[in-house]
């Protein structure tokens, strides 16, 4: 009888030795230790901020993408400014024909009168 007991014990989980543990759907369970069955609202708890984890991840790499795009949208747009002065550009107007000497006179005196 002590050889059976021996091997039976054999084929059971670990664990299963401690008082109350069963297998079979007993008193209790091994995944049910202190305070009954589950976690309680523990899951639902872990699920949410889980949740919140995975959305402040992809806010996060949004943020990281619309930085480094907008970082390059300034570097080319300070590129891309106009250095000229405003007489560098009526002088290139009137080069070009789109005015005549009159109006390059009068708008060219407005520009150095400073008004």
């Amino acid at each position: 009888m002590v050889a059976a007991a021996a091997d039976n014990r054999a084929f059971r989980p670990y664990g299963t030795d401690l008082p109350g543990a069963t297998i079979d759907g007993g008193r209790e369970s091994l995944m049910m230790w202190y305070g009954g069955p589950g976690w309680g609202w523990g899951w639902l708890v872990m699920s949410l901020m889980m949740l919140a984890f995975l959305v402040l991840l992809v806010l996060g790499g949004i943020a990281l993408y619309r930085g480094i795009r907008d970082g390059e949208r300034r570097r080319e747009d300070r590129g891309n400014q106009d250095t000229r002065t405003a007489e560098q550009v009526l002088d290139e107007r009137f080069a070009r024909g789109e005015i005549d000497v009159e109006e390059y006179t009068r708008r060219r005196e407005v520009l150095r009168s400073g008004g």
